[in-house]
């Protein structure tokens, strides 16, 4: 019998994205076989990793070995404080080539186009270009300029990116790292926290019910996007739910 093709949407959450790893360490340690990852964000950065041969526990530890002076990268301007020049070494020190073809598994990255005020899904072409448009958070950032459109963060229109997988894989399984409530006073920062994220969390209800399943870990704090103490936490929740994910829905 034909082993059932399995497709994964992995939304965007910054630091949060290790919980995406934490799912997939889960997968990988009970063999089970992803075809392809759409993701967002953080969804990208993890799958065109994940796409490129690591393993979760392989990428736990390069997110491990990465200073927050090498991630930002800053870059005072009038629409950023930051670049995505390191983000993009990343990528360039990991992945053999900028390409989609050398990756072992089929990659859609979603980027928001700012011109147009819609959600784009790459999957040939300049892939470090697409990765770090789609993680670049607005204002945080510098807008990605491609085909002299403006790029940022496809969280802000799209972020679980689910439609690419629609008819060409058996399974689709959403994961969603974004379940969390924002508390505190109301400051200028918790105030435009708390708007980005409705914002995220409204467009990925659409969605869910495109997914045969959707992963959706309950967490206690939102915990900061940039922050990598939280890193081994927050892979340990992937994995706890990944583990009863599989077992509930007899993966194992």
């Amino acid at each position: 019998m034909k082993q059932k093709t399995i497709g994964l949407a992995l939304s965007g959450g910054g630091n949060r994205g290790a919980i995406h790893l934490g799912v997939l360490h889960a997968f990988d340690i009970n063999k089970i076989k992803i075809d392809a990852i759409s993701g967002t964000s953080a969804g990208a950065i993890v799958g065109s990793l994940y796409c490129a041969g690591y393993s979760a526990i392989d990428l736990k530890s390069i997110l491990e070995s990465q200073t927050m002076g090498k991630m930002l990268h800053f870059s005072l301007k009038k629409t950023s404080i930051a670049n995505m020049n390191g983000l993009r070494k990343i990528l360039e020190n990991h992945i053999a080539s900028n390409s989609y073809d050398v990756l072992t598994k089929k990659l859609y990255v979603c980027a928001s186009n700012m011109d147009d005020a819609k959600s784009e899904i790459f999957s040939t072409g300049d892939l470090f270009t697409h990765v770090c448009a789609s993680s670049c958070i607005p204002i945080i950032f510098e807008p990605i300029i491609m085909d002299n459109k403006h790029y940022i963060d496809g969280g802000l229109f799209n972020n679980l990116p689910v439609d690419p997988l629609i008819g060409k894989y058996d399974t689709i399984i959403g994961i969603h790292v974004n379940n969390y409530k924002i508390t505190g006073d109301y400051s200028i920062k918790t105030i435009a926290n708390h708007i980005f994220s409705t914002v995220i969390k409204e467009n990925v209800k659409r969605n869910i019910p495109k997914c045969d399943f959707f992963i959706n870990p309950e967490l206690k704090e939102p915990y900061a996007t940039f922050s990598k103490k939280n890193v081994n936490l927050l892979f340990d929740i992937g994995y706890k739910v990944g583990m009863e994910f599989l077992i509930k829905n007899s993966f194992i």
